[in-house]
C-alpha cells in the first residue's frame, strides 16, 4: 500500500483527532517557568515533533541512499557547510579545503 502524503493524512478524522489530542498535551504540559524565548521555542518543538512522530509513525530522513555516501563524506559535507558562511580568511580557507576534498 502506498503511504499517503504529507497533507493528506490530516484528512482521516480519528488522525486528525488523535493529532489534536496530542498537540494540546504538549501545549499544556509546557512548562511556563522557563524566562528564556529560544529555551522554551527548543522545548515546545522537540515535543511537538515527538507528537507527530507518534501519531504518523514519521521515520527519519536517511541521507545515505547512495552506497559510496559514507558516513565521512556525510560529515565532511556539514563540516564545509557549516564554514560556507564564516566570513574570514581562515573561514574562506576551510571551505575551499573540504570543497576541494569533497570533488
Amino acid at each position: 500500500m502506498k503511504r499517503p502524503r504529507q497533507g493528506d493524512l490530516l484528512k482521516d478524522k480519528e488522525v486528525e483527532s488523535n493529532f489534536s489530542d496530542a498537540i494540546l498535551k504538549v501545549i499544556k504540559s509546557e512548562n511556563s517557568d522557563i524566562i528564556d524565548t529560544e529555551t522554551r521555542w527548543q522545548k515546545l518543538n522537540e515535543r511537538t515533533l515527538h507528537a507527530v512522530k507518534k501519531v504518523d509513525g514519521v521515520k527519519e530522513k536517511k541521507y545515505e541512499t547512495k552506497p559510496w555516501i559514507t558516513k565521512q563524506l556525510v560529515d565532511k559535507m556539514e563540516e564545509r557547510r557549516k564554514w560556507k558562511n564564516v566570513n574570514g580568511e581562515e573561514g574562506l580557507r576551510k571551505y575551499r579545503r573540504l570543497n576541494n576534498e569533497l570533488r
